[in-house]
């Protein structure tokens, strides 16, 4: 199996770095890690331990639909969201969570 699709692609590689998001990983985009074109290629184990299980009154919620995969926060009835992540590839979509995360000042890295 390739690594490609376990790992954060290049594109939200680069702006989780940009975020600030420590480049600590297992896999990298680049030469090597000290290169500093070199991005984390992030495996969802990793990112997932940087989202909270609750924000606020919103809960954590990570579903699987016809093979898009939805990572949101939504109130504890399910009716309100916060905001939803969708992607076909999992990782992608807790990136795309975890930076929508940062930008809105809901967590710190």
């Amino acid at each position: 199996m390739k690594i490609e699709p376990q790992v954060t692609s290049l594109e939200l590689s680069k702006r989780l770095r940009e975020l600030g998001v420590k480049q600590e990983s297992l896999f990298y985009w680049g030469d090597k890690p000290s290169d500093i074109e070199c991005y984390s290629a992030f495996t969802a184990s990793e990112l997932l331990d940087l989202l909270p299980s609750f924000i606020n009154d919103w809960m954590l919620k990570i579903e699987s639909n016809n093979g898009v995969y939805e990572i949101k926060y939504s109130d504890f009835s399910g009716e309100k969201q916060l905001w939803v992540s969708h992607h076909t590839n999992f990782v992608n979509s807790v990136a795309t969570m975890i930076i929508y995360l940062i930008e809105n000042k809901l967590i710190e890295v």
